[in-house]
């Protein structure tokens, strides 16, 4: 069964551009909030609501994405299991919370 819901890109830091706080902890997919907070309408005050509201692919070509996988909050970063990298593929990370 396929279903349809509407994702928001996140962008990735780079030199150029700090993005929506996403970075690499130990290779593990990271979420600065307090960045992330300047693109996107959330409530830091529950956790629980906002790390279900993130999915990742490795494939830009492929529609289909998976729900990340929360490991833990630390410092005000979220903290998944899932790879930065997929061999030589960036992780593509999407979001459903609403955009600013």
């Amino acid at each position: 069964m396929n279903n349809k819901i509407e994702l928001y890109e996140l962008h990735h830091n780079n030199v150029d551009n700090i993005g929506n706080g996403i970075w690499m902890n130990y290779n593990k997919v990271a979420i600065h909030l307090p960045q992330f907070k300047k693109s996107f309408i959330i409530d830091i005050s529950n956790i629980n609501n906002i790390v279900n509201s993130f999915y990742i692919n490795y494939n830009e070509d492929d529609d289909y994405v998976d729900l990340m996988n929360f490991d833990y909050y630390n410092l005000k970063d979220i903290v998944f299991s899932n790879n930065y990298y997929s061999y030589c593929k960036k992780a593509n990370i999407y979001t459903t919370i609403l955009p600013l």
